[in-house]
């Protein structure tokens, strides 16, 4: 493994930061540290292709120029975060496309909420994934998938994942994601779209802005479709001991997770001893799919159902019994108490001892005492707070 311990300049071909790894994009690679981002904030600015057709005497070429950030490229084999993190946050994505590797122990925070940027980025790892392990990744992603049109109104794109728009033969375990994805359709906590793909023992939240795509003419040639607190569409993919707390965004959302099927009858997609706190895990699946021991506190098909005073009429999955009648695993997985959420053991916070133990005095007390006299008082610190 080349370690890397810098972000690296603007453009660095090195192989020895992490903007340098483009020029040897084949080396497995591992974080020796945490690395600050937060310069590629200001990296590449760039002007739209487009800027010369809107522009038409009355917009400005700043109204058209984004930074494009971190320059990403294609990358094959292992990068291992050794449970380090890109912090920030790091503009743009890390690779084009990341296939036949590993991905592993990386803590992350990206944003892209540069207008422009969205024609470049489609998941904020990367745009595809292909033959990949994903374990323990913790990502904490801000996606805006909005430009513009000649008013500079927003249009939005669709085809977003946080971690990756589209992922093929891939797998991903132990890893959490929290988003704030603001786009059009096939949209999903992990993936937008995912083909042969296993995703277990993983979680999302955050919150998913599934927009109406206007046209020109004033009408509007999309609505928001295929939108997935994990997967936005999925084929030969299987979900297991999983969950999405993933929130409805914007009120533009239409179909808000879809439950219609893809053209391809063929394939499938499976949810397993999973759970979502609103609407679907899976935004759009095939007609073979199933789910088995699986439940949605609120099943809806639109935003205005999830946010009517009815909306609780869905399954209560607070409930311990619950889960326990459908063979949910927790003497090693889940972690399930009543009135709550269930989470994963290994998510457990843990209860840390007391610090700065003191007594306020001298501990001494005369012979002969009563029971119950008090000896002294001793003052500590709970790391988790209280005292």
């Amino acid at each position: 493994y080349q370690i890397i311990h810098e972000l690296g300049e603007e453009n660095s071909t090195t192989g020895t930061d992490l903007q340098g790894m483009q020029a040897n994009p084949d080396l497995n690679y591992a974080l020796g540290r945490d690395i600050n981002a937060s310069a590629t904030q200001g990296w590449g600015p760039t002007l739209w292709a487009d800027f010369d057709s809107y522009a038409e005497g009355y917009l400005t070429e700043s109204d058209y120029t984004f930074n494009r950030g971190f320059k990403s490229f294609d990358k094959t084999n292992d990068f291992e975060g050794l449970g380090h993190e890109i912090f920030g946050p790091l503009t743009g994505n890390i690779f084009s496309s990341f296939s036949n590797g590993k991905l592993a122990n990386l803590n992350i925070e990206i944003s892209n909420e540069e207008k422009g940027l969205s024609r470049e980025v489609l998941g904020m790892v990367a745009n595809t994934i292909s033959d990949v392990l994903v374990v323990n990744l913790k990502l904490d992603s801000k996606i805006n998938a909005g430009t513009a049109d000649i008013n500079t109104d927003p249009v939005y794109l669709s085809g977003v994942g946080a971690i990756a728009y589209q992922a093929n033969n891939s797998e991903v375990y132990f890893s959490e994601v929290k988003a704030d994805i603001s786009a059009s359709s096939d949209l999903g906590g992990f993936f937008g779209s995912a083909n042969d793909c296993l995703i277990s023992n993983s979680f999302t939240s955050g919150s998913i802005s599934g927009y109406i795509t206007p046209n020109f003419s004033g009408g509007y040639s999309q609505e928001s479709r295929f939108v997935g607190g994990v997967v936005g569409k999925a084929q030969s993919t299987k979900i297991i001991n999983s969950y999405s707390l993933i929130l409805p965004g914007e009120l533009y959302v239409l179909d808000y997770y879809s439950t219609q099927y893809l053209s391809d009858g063929g394939a499938s997609a499976d949810i397993i001893n999973s759970f979502s706190d609103y609407g679907r895990i899976l935004g759009n699946a095939d007609s073979n799919s199933s789910t088995t021991s699986s439940f949605s506190r609120i099943p809806f098909d639109d935003y205005e159902y999830a946010n009517s005073s009815d909306a609780e009429n869905g399954l209560e999955i607070t409930d311990v019994s619950v889960f326990q009648t459908a063979g949910w695993d927790t003497d090693k997985i889940w972690h399930i108490s009543d009135g709550e959420y269930p989470i994963f053991k290994w998510n457990v916070p843990l209860n840390d001892p007391p610090t700065d133990l003191n007594s306020t005095a001298s501990l001494s007390i005369a012979e002969n005492q009563p029971v119950g006299t008090i000896v002294g008082e001793f003052n500590a610190t709970d790391p988790e707070g209280g005292a």
